[in-house]
């Protein structure tokens, strides 16, 4: 191409300000997340703490969460991730039911999901397995999928969810404790590769962990200052 205005700086392929001119892709990935940040902000805001906060390991971060804040709003990107991982739920539901598994993700009491609430801190667990295979162990079982990148899914895998994921051992935790369940089947998928579902059935501590998680949090949040 030849530039017909002199001395304009113009170079082909790429903007006026001299930056290379996004793409096609790129420009549709904008409306996109522009979409989604715009439906996450309609949301009205959380008003309790999420099972999976407690787990953090990072105490600051628990203690400003249950005070409310929530730090920067996610960006699109992140929230493209979060559809998948919910899209993904689904799928991995699906493919539970298949294999025989008799999985109840609808509380028949409520209507919505089996969940739990103590004051401020408050639960939503994916589901829960009343019978299927015999495979060592005893129904009902929790049971909580989750979509992970390579990172996440390579320390469960090299040293479980106890050590690998403690939100995620945590929130586990804390749903066996009050949805009274002795076992959870955590179904972890790769989300990078979409590799099989992997199962990992943790038994609830005989000292199971509410009590410390929820005193921990309440504890971080005096010595922070915060009401």
């Amino acid at each position: 191409m030849i530039d017909l205005n002199h001395g304009s700086g113009y170079v082909p392929g790429r903007s006026g300000n001299g930056r290379v001119a996004p793409s096609l892709s790129e420009r549709i990935n904008e409306f996109i997340d522009a979409a989604l940040v715009k439906a996450r902000e309609a949301e009205p805001r959380r008003t309790y703490v999420g099972a999976s906060v407690l787990g953090d390991v990072c105490a600051r971060r628990v203690a400003y969460t249950w005070r409310g804040e929530t730090g920067e709003s996610a960006q699109g990107r992140t929230l493209r991730i979060f559809e998948t991982g919910h899209v993904l739920e689904r799928l991995l539901a699906d493919w539970i039911e298949r294999a025989g598994f008799d999985l109840r993700t609808i509380d028949p009491e409520t209507g919505g999901q089996y969940a739990f609430k103590d004051g401020p801190v408050e639960g939503h667990a994916d589901g829960i397995i009343v019978g299927g295979p015999s495979l060592g162990f005893k129904y009902p079982v929790l049971w909580e999928a989750k979509g992970l990148n390579d990172r996440s899914w390579n320390q469960i895998v090299k040293s479980g969810l106890r050590v690998g994921s403690p939100i995620y051992y945590g929130q586990a935790n804390l749903y066996m404790g009050y949805l009274d369940l002795e076992a959870c089947l955590a179904s972890p998928s790769r989300i990078d590769r979409i590799r099989r579902c992997r199962g990992a059935a943790p038994r609830r501590p005989r000292r199971w962990h509410r009590p410390r998680l929820v005193a921990a949090a309440s504890r971080h949040r005096a010595n922070l200052g915060l009401r």
